[in-house]
C-alpha cells in the first residue's frame, strides 16, 4: 500500500526545534552585541583619522588631537530628542580626558582611547559590561622618495 511520507505530513523534528533555537539566540545576542562591535569599529575609524590629520610633525599638538578626539568621539552614537518641541542633540559617546591617550615620537603617532559599554539583557533583568581599548599606529617618518 502506497502512502505518503510522514515527513511531509507535518511531523514533530527535533532538528527543527534545534535549529530555532540557535536562530533566536543569535538574533537575541546579536541585538546586544552587534551594535556595541559596530560603535568600536567607528571609533577606530575616528581615530584613523584623526592620525592621519596630524601624524606631521608641524601639524601635531598634543592637547590639539586630544581634544579632537574627544569632539569627535561625542558625536559617534549621537541621538536627537525632541524637549518641549525643540530637537535637542545628546552626545554619544563620552569619554574623559583621561581616558585619550596620545603618543608620539620619532617613528610612531599612536592614539588609543579606553572606554566602557554596559549591556542589558532583554526580557531579563540582567546586566553586563564591556570594556573597549582601540587603538591606532600610524608611521610618523617621512618617506623619503629620492633613491
Amino acid at each position: 500500500m502506497l502512502g505518503r511520507s510522514r515527513a511531509d505530513a507535518g511531523e514533530f523534528k527535533i532538528s527543527t526545534v534545534v535549529w530555532a533555537a540557535l536562530f533566536g539566540a543569535i538574533i537575541y545576542f546579536g541585538v546586544m552585541y552587534v551594535p556595541i562591535y559596530a560603535e568600536y569599529y567607528e571609533v577606530r575609524s575616528m581615530l584613523q583619522v584623526v592620525a592621519n590629520k596630524h601624524w606631521r610633525t608641524s601639524e601635531y599638538d598634543h592637547e590639539k588631537v586630544k581634544d579632537e578626539i574627544l569632539r569627535e568621539a561625542k558625536e559617534i552614537g549621537e541621538t536627537v530628542e525632541f524637549q518641549e518641541g525643540k530637537p535637542t542633540k545628546l552626545a554619544g559617546l563620552m569619554l574623559l580626558a583621561d581616558d585619550v591617550f596620545v603618543n608620539r615620537d620619532d617613528e610612531w603617532l599612536v592614539l588609543q582611547v579606553k572606554y566602557t559599554r554596559y549591556i542589558k539583557y532583554p526580557f531579563i533583568n540582567k546586566n553586563t559590561h564591556l570594556s573597549f581599548t582601540p587603538m591606532v599606529r600610524v608611521s610618523s617618518k617621512v618617506v623619503d622618495w629620492k633613491h
